[in-house]
């Protein structure tokens, strides 16, 4: 027999349905790996998190051990209008903005005159810096996030901002607009960083005056284990306000890091982390204060967060604990504050919950850490 008359062999390729299958299994498996990719890089993101609120809480350990004190919470310095007059009184430096040299930042440190307000010319440069350590990876917004607010300083400065997604426990107090005498104010703020008080000229509620000096270690009589220091804020959630910046429209009222404004780097434990909002306080999917803007309402005084489940805090000791949405919390979700409302005090004898008795320093609580 010739070469030419053997049979030849049959190539067989794969059928259409085949084809089909194989293209299944393959997409049944990229869909079980996302997942699994997707939460591995939330994982890596939330240590990420973790550790830069270990290292805001060693720095404020730190600057107490150095000066006696932890730093001041929310302060008011004169703001200077054009030919040197008193315009109003502006908020103060943040903590944030005070650790900074104990937080490997000592050039952004040197750059600030802690005696000028954060929106005045002469800080014009230290105050939009951004400053990595306060940024949470899981917040996409955040990184590089700048907003250029025209004439934020009473000189006429326009102020470059940048932002934090950590924020200063002031205790359970929500802030009132005023309505109280000064002095009732800042004895409602029973956290580590409160209102330190007012300077002598501005004078409201019939006081003139009040002070109150930062926290020492030594009253923090809850125990320094037992005491929230900082908690995440999840700056992306916040309303943008339109304005020009180096992404165009942006967020431009609250979380500024060198503010220590209610809502920029103060918060409160009024409400419950990750707290749940009625929709019309949604704006094209962000949260928006009710008239605006206002760095006292909520949710921008509100600890929140990107991470599933609850937020990160840094205790005063410098431990940092993951705070589920399910910790007690009194219930301040009927009494959801509106600029003007006189419904934003807890009724007297409500009992706290272990979120609220976590941010006081000397609420008497005893909590074990299983309750959170």
């Amino acid at each position: 027999m010739s070469r030419e008359s053997l049979p030849r062999p049959v190539r067989r390729g794969f059928t259409l349905i085949e084809l089909l299958v194989v293209i299944a299994i393959i997409a049944v498996l990229i869909a079980l790996l996302l997942p699994a990719v997707q939460a591995a890089r939330e994982a890596a993101r939330r240590i990420q998190c973790t550790n830069n609120l270990k290292q805001i809480a060693l720095a404020a350990a730190n600057y107490e051990g150095a000066i006696g004190t932890f730093p001041q919470g929310r302060g008011h310095i004169d703001c200077w209008a054009g030919g040197g007059s008193v315009a109003t009184d502006c908020d103060g430096w943040s903590p944030l903005a005070r650790i900074l040299n104990f937080a490997e930042q000592t050039a952004v440190y040197n750059a600030i005159n802690f005696s000028d307000t954060p929106y005045g010319a002469r800080n014009s440069t230290a105050e939009s810096v951004g400053i990595t350590t306060y940024w949470c990876p899981s917040d996409g917004t955040i990184n590089g996030l700048r907003f250029f607010e025209v004439q934020a300083g009473w000189d006429g400065t326009t102020v470059g901002i940048t932002y934090a997604n950590y924020g200063c426990m002031m205790g359970t107090y929500c802030p009132n607009d005023g309505r109280f005498p000064v002095a009732t104010e800042l004895a409602l703020e029973n956290g580590m960083y409160p209102d330190v008080g007012v300077p002598l000229w501005v004078g409201r509620g019939g006081i003139s005056g009040a002070t109150r000096p930062p926290v020492r270690i030594a009253a923090i009589t809850d125990g320094t284990s037992n005491t929230i220091g900082f908690a995440e804020t999840a700056h992306g959630k916040f309303e943008q306000a339109g304005g020009t910046s180096s992404g165009g429209s942006d967020f431009e009222c609250d979380g500024w890091w060198a503010d220590a404004d209610y809502g920029n780097e103060t918060i409160s434990s009024y409400y419950p982390p990750n707290m749940p909002i009625p929709s019309t306080y949604y704006t094209n999917g962000y949260f928006q204060s009710p008239d605006g803007c206002d760095s006292g309402n909520i949710p921008t005084i509100s600890s929140m967060s990107f991470h599933a489940g609850g937020v990160n805090c840094a205790f005063a000791d410098g431990s940092v604990h993951f705070i589920k949405n399910s910790v007690s919390s009194w219930n301040s979700l009927g009494i959801i504050r509106i600029k003007g409302s006189p419904n934003c005090t807890i009724p007297i004898g409500t009992r706290p919950g272990v979120w609220q008795a976590l941010s006081t320093i000397a609420g008497g609580e005893v909590i074990s850490a299983d309750s959170y």
